[in-house]
């Protein structure tokens, strides 16, 4: 015994770990982790049961503690320890059990973790990175309420540890890098509650709300919600503008006040106030409010003020441009006056708050409370997790981690020819290919494309063609439908339908009909997806779940044609044109995947 302490001792967890495994293959490195951490846990819990007393006449670091309940899972006995703090963190099985868990999560979301960062860069969410903060201050300050209530059946932890693991499952295989997040964080509350008790998640749900603000939305729901503010705050402008007799005219999102033409893009639809608004009214609520039906009251409050206080930064910008200077609806008090409307928004919800509290006397009973009066009756406090928990919580987080080395990292790649002698004529359209930019590429994530430009010379079109080709397709990296890119570039959307298959195209494609500056431009796309033509991107992704358990596969290509209509040119008329491209271009696309892809 002493000697393999002291073995341990001088090589370090770096060393067992790093050495004798480096030539094991995906699988068996997979099923040696298994083993160590089911093992050692199991190791822990049956000399625990035992009570096996070990006095340790030295004073040892965390990193060794650590080591030894991995190891061992020995309990200090009387006289000399470890020191008071140490032997509270690392040799108590509920500490045991959320080390592990932690360490688990933290290798299987390691580099969604990186993902997540890189996205809290952008200006839309760099509020982001304030979040663990607030989370943490929230959990430090209700501390002593914290340790009051561990405890109570972990039914609830195992709940969501399984729920976490069908999001990663459906996140990873149907490309939805949201549900991974997602998973995530339910995972580590999950592990919360199954090392210390369920009766904490009375006092964590509000944190975890806060928490879900790490996690930007998907882009579809970015660009959806943007488009529409941008209209609404068009049309309050438009109002305060005249209220201010100021000439005006306004078409969709563009503001004409004669010696200037505003177009409210979307950096001023208001989106990147709106989500810290929402956020900023929880802690205003958590930390000076007491009853969550006016916590609520203050969120639901938190969007029209901010929508309000956006549209009057676009008629200060339109004031200024027409009776001081144009130049001045740009350039630095554009920037300002954004930081500026912020602030604004702050100072009306902290006004909200002030008259809310004259309405928040009395204690009445907290949401906190009525959780735990229905989920957590008769529970007791500082009760000590069974060692099955332990087990059986190692064993989902084991599964979770079977999901990247058993089906995402073992999708099979089809044989296909590459799309780089593609033919540049299709029928009677003549075509010419336009190579990608790296900065798209990098966005799109494909493995091989075909972007080009088609011409009619008979019916005077062109059709911006794009072919997406993934040999596999991950939550990072996947087809996705053109709605989200095409409303992100400034078009309005006027319709979108699924078009059912006729004499010119055996095959149904999605349809939007977009509109911008005057100008229409119609839009058909699909995915082809392991032999079915899908126009829904969420069946899509059902698909993918689907196909990436019971073939181990999720290739796939996305199709997308656009061709902008003459000044006279009705939607049906070009329709017709489109169909018979389209339905041209599939024929010959067959040539260039997989066989059957051609059914």
């Amino acid at each position: 015994m002493i000697g393999c302490w002291d073995r341990l001792k001088d090589d370090g967890l770096s060393g067992i770990f790093g050495r004798g495994i480096s030539g094991l293959g995906k699988p068996s490195l997979f099923l040696f982790q298994c083993l160590v951490i089911v093992g050692g846990y199991y190791f822990f819990c049956q000399h625990e049961a035992a009570g096996m007393d070990i006095s340790l006449h030295t004073w040892l670091s965390a990193e060794e503690c650590l080591r030894l309940c991995w190891g061992g899972g020995f309990h200090v006995g009387d006289g000399n320890a470890c020191g008071g703090g140490v032997r509270g963190i690392f040799l108590v099985r509920q500490h045991v059990v959320f080390v592990v868990s932690m360490l688990l999560l933290g290798g299987m979301y390691f580099q969604d973790m990186q993902t997540l960062a890189g996205l809290w860069s952008g200006e839309d969410y760099s509020h982001c990175y304030l979040v663990p903060l607030m989370v943490g201050y929230l959990v430090w300050t209700d501390r002593k309420s914290l340790s009051d209530h561990t405890g109570g059946r972990p039914l609830l932890g195992f709940i969501l540890l399984v729920f976490a693991a069908v999001l990663l499952l459906v996140g990873r295989l149907g490309a939805l890098q949201t549900l991974v997040y997602l998973s995530m964080l339910f995972a580590i509350l999950a592990s919360v509650l199954i090392a210390y008790g369920g009766r904490l998640a009375t006092r964590l749900w509000y944190p975890f709300l806060i928490a879900l603000f790490m996690i930007p939305p998907p882009a579809f729901i970015d660009n959806l919600m943007s488009l529409r503010l941008k209209l609404i705050s068009s049309q309050l402008a438009e109002w305060l503008l005249r209220a201010a007799f100021v000439p005006v005219y306004r078409e969709g999102n563009l503001i004409d006040i004669g010696v200037i033409r505003l177009q409210v893009v979307d950096a001023c639809s208001g989106l990147r106030y709106l989500w810290p608004s929402f956020l900023m009214s929880l802690l205003m609520g958590r930390l000076f409010l007491k009853k969550y039906r006016l916590i609520c009251f203050l969120v639901l409050m938190s969007m029209p003020v901010t929508v309000i206080a956006n549209a009057f930064r676009i008629m200060m910008a339109g004031v200024l441009a027409k009776y001081v200077d144009p130049a001045l609806a740009e350039g630095f008090f554009h920037d300002f006056s954004g930081w500026l409307v912020y602030v604004i928004v702050l100072i009306v919800l902290g006004g909200c708050v002030y008259l809310l509290r004259s309405r928040d006397a009395g204690e009445g009973q907290s949401g906190s409370a009525l959780v735990e009066r229905f989920l957590f009756k008769g529970a007791q406090r500082g009760s000590v997790p069974a060692a099955w928990h332990g087990i059986l919580a190692m064993g989902i987080l084991v599964g979770m981690l079977a999901v990247r080395f058993f089906l995402v990292d073992t999708q099979l790649i089809q044989t296909r020819i590459a799309f780089t002698h593609f033919p540049q004529n299709i029928g009677e359209w003549q075509g010419e290919r336009v190579f990608l930019s790296n900065e798209a590429l990098n966005s799109l994530g494909v493995d091989d494309y075909y972007n080009g430009v088609f011409y009619s010379s008979s019916h005077k079109n062109q059709a911006h063609t794009l072919v997406a080709w993934y040999d596999t397709q991950t939550a990072s990296r996947a087809a996705h439908a053109p709605t989200s890119c095409l409303l992100g570039g400034g078009w309005l959307m006027e319709s979108k339908q699924v078009l059912t298959p006729n004499a010119a195209r055996s095959f149904p494609v999605g349809q939007i009909v977009l509109s911008r500056n005057g100008r229409r431009l119609i839009s058909n796309f699909c995915f082809l997806q392991r032999g079915r033509v899908v126009t829904s991107e969420w069946l899509n992704k059902l698909y993918l779940v689907y196909d990436g358990i019971i073939m181990h596969r999720s290739d796939g290509a996305l199709v997308r044609v656009e061709m902008p209509l003459h000044e006279n040119q009705s939607i049906e008329e070009g329709q017709l044109v489109l169909d018979d491209y389209v339905g041209s271009l599939r024929v010959a696309l067959m040539s260039y995947l997989p066989k059957d892809y051609a059914h």
